[in-house]
């Protein structure tokens, strides 16, 4: 009787499938992970929100150079530490990671006052909110001291704490008491201003 499929066709047509259905696998995987990226991604920049707060901080102004004194502002995470901890869905948590990313605040001066404002454009995330720390760092440690009384005695700041920074210069942390801004602890203890959605 006439062989249709010999035994070395029925081996190759198996082991041809098996390579076919593992690369499908592996290729379904990486599309999969690459599109819930994506739409993680697209999902998180919709739910962001900028806010600019507009803090005033003096009537006064001999400290603030930005080649000598930079005023920053480091994005703790979406959300506070004890929602993120207890509270939060799948997508949240992710959503509410720890960033630390840095962004600058602007200084805004008025001419007939001498007044110096601090303007933070701050990402508001729309459902969980954002945590943030506000902070100067000073690259000319002669302005050190200058720049911890300034903050100290300067319209609604608050909890001026100077820390040493990278790179050997000075870093000043400080927080914001303002409307809209409340202070929550971090699990390690720390405490940053969080700013609500609304």
């Amino acid at each position: 009787m006439l062989d249709l499929f010999p035994q070395n066709s029925l081996i190759r047509l198996a082991s041809d499938a098996t390579v076919i259905t593992a690369a499908a696998g592996f290729f379904g995987r990486i599309s999969w992970t690459f599109a819930s990226w994506i739409i993680r991604v697209i999902e998180e920049k919709l739910s962001e929100k900028p806010r600019v707060i507009e803090i005033v901080v003096s009537k006064i102004d001999g400290v603030f150079d930005h080649t000598k004194t930079s005023p920053k502002c480091l994005i703790v995470r979406y959300g506070s530490d004890q929602y993120i901890e207890r509270m939060a869905s799948d997508s949240e948590r992710y959503a509410g990671r720890l960033r630390n990313e840095i962004i600058n605040i602007e200084i805004s001066r008025e001419v007939e006052t001498t007044a110096i404002n601090f303007i933070l454009k701050l990402p508001v995330h729309q459902r969980l909110g954002t945590q943030f720390k506000c902070f100067v760092d000073v690259l000319d440690e002669s302005r050190l001291q200058p720049t911890v009384d300034f903050l100290n005695t300067a319209e609604n700041i608050i909890d001026v704490s100077p820390s040493a920074g990278p790179n050997g210069n000075t870093r000043i942390f400080f927080l914001l008491k303002i409307p809209g801004c409340a202070v929550v602890k971090t699990v390690e203890g720390y405490e940053n201003n969080m700013c609500f959605p609304h």
